[in-house]
């Protein structure tokens, strides 16, 4: 469930709700820290045939109440915009998605082999965010669940900051080394007005980011296995190319 669609989106494994007061209530899957509320897959109810353990209806993530504008759900983590320009991710963090500068955290997930922070921490943006988005991934079958999340914010000064995973230059930073820390996409300047992040998993395709600047142009960038950057190619990309830049 979603109460306001515009400033809200639902993860695969998880929910979210900024209700009333910009209140933030979260629910499901919670292998990963996933929900925020400090824990991990040792509360909550039996799931999935009792092989899981959820949080089958809503907790509170009482550090983020009164002051979100925005949730973004990934897979397996969640990010929330908070009122003063700050971004708070929480979940798993094998590849830096939470923005901190860290890519360490409590044992989790499967056999404990990965590591996530439960409760919300503070992405390191150097300015004020009005914008976040997450990035959806699957199952890795050689890599395991992790290795494809990423998210990006857009600054108040028009600027385009992502973190994550980046092993098909989903980052846009030119590189594919993973990054804990945002890295800004400097191709799109001080222009970008929108943002959508897909995700996929290390076999069948990985993720990718698009973006569209404020003069109307649409530019994407990272994986390409199935043309889902739009530009008659299959191969991937690591910096932003144009999508039919004449097009408003």
């Amino acid at each position: 469930m979603i109460r306001r669609p515009p400033r809200s989106t639902q993860s695969r494994s998880s929910a979210a709700s900024d209700v009333y007061k910009r209140q933030v209530w979260c629910w499901g899957h919670n292998y990963f820290g996933e929900v925020g509320d400090s824990t991990l897959n040792e509360q909550g109810e039996s799931c999935l045939y009792g092989y899981k353990i959820c949080r089958l209806t809503p907790v509170q993530i009482a550090s983020l109440s009164g002051q979100v504008l925005q949730i973004a759900g990934g897979t397996y983590n969640t990010c929330a915009l908070k009122s003063n320009g700050t971004v708070w991710c929480w979940g798993i963090n094998d590849q830096g998605q939470l923005g901190d500068g860290t890519n360490t955290g409590q044992a989790c997930g499967y056999n404990k082999t990965h590591v996530c922070k439960p409760s919300p921490v503070q992405v390191n943006l150097t300015d004020q965010a009005i914008f976040v988005a997450n990035s959806p991934s699957s199952t890795a079958s050689g890599t395991g669940w992790s290795e494809l999340g990423h998210a990006c914010a857009i600054k108040q000064d028009g600027t385009l900051w992502c973190w994550g995973a980046n092993y098909y230059g989903q980052l846009g930073d030119g590189t594919t080394t993973v990054r804990s820390t945002p890295v800004p996409v400097t191709t799109l300047g001080n222009q970008v007005a929108s943002l959508s992040l897909g995700g996929g998993n290390d076999t069948y395709g990985g993720g990718h980011s698009c973006a569209i600047k404020q003069d109307g142009t649409l530019w994407c960038w990272g994986s390409n296995f199935y043309g889902m950057l739009g530009d008659g190619t299959e191969f991937s990309q690591s910096i932003p190319i144009p999508i039919y830049p004449g097009c408003p």
